[in-house]
């Protein structure tokens, strides 16, 4: 089906006058959605209690500004989280989302991931310390990549038994 839609809009564009061109291009820009509001999206659909903060960060901005609505949604939340370390679901349910955007997000969601969530979590060693105990070892990689331009942390990254560890 895929393939078929393809094969049309390339039919469509051959036989086209360039003058009709710029139109297309319009109609079709309006219907893209780029990864950060995809994310933006679905991470109101994981924590719904963000929705208001969602339509007032689009109302303010008339867009999603990576940085600016995940460092407000996420950062000060997980960070008191981490620093408890007791509501564990809750931890989880953050970190999940954040390893989906930095594996499955544009190079502009991975640097919301590594400049505004890693680098703030990183901004305390109880913080960081426990947020490795959730992370995959894809992102240990990258706080680690974080804290060394930093210069703030040189973290190890080990392997025992088949599990990922980290230490500075």
């Amino acid at each position: 089906m895929g393939i078929d839609i393809f094969s049309k809009v390339i039919k469509k564009l051959v036989n086209m006058q360039c003058s009709e061109f710029p139109n297309l291009l319009n109609q079709w820009c309006e219907v893209i959605v780029t990864d950060k509001e995809y994310f933006a999206e679905k991470f109101v659909q994981c924590f719904p209690e963000y929705e208001s903060e969602y339509q007032e960060h689009v109302k303010t901005y008339g867009e999603v500004l990576g940085h600016v609505f995940f460092g407000d949604a996420i950062d000060s939340t997980l960070f008191s989280l981490l620093m408890k370390n007791s509501d564990v679901m809750l931890i989880k349910k953050f970190i999940d989302f954040i390893e989906d955007m930095y594996a499955n997000g544009d190079d502009a969601i991975k640097n919301v991931v590594e400049v505004t969530i890693l680098e703030y979590l990183g901004d305390d060693d109880i913080a960081l310390k426990n947020a490795y105990t959730y992370f995959s070892e894809d992102l240990m990689q990258a706080s680690k990549k974080v804290e060394a331009w930093l210069r703030r942390r040189k973290i190890h990254i080990h392997y025992r038994k088949g599990k990922v560890f980290a230490d500075w």
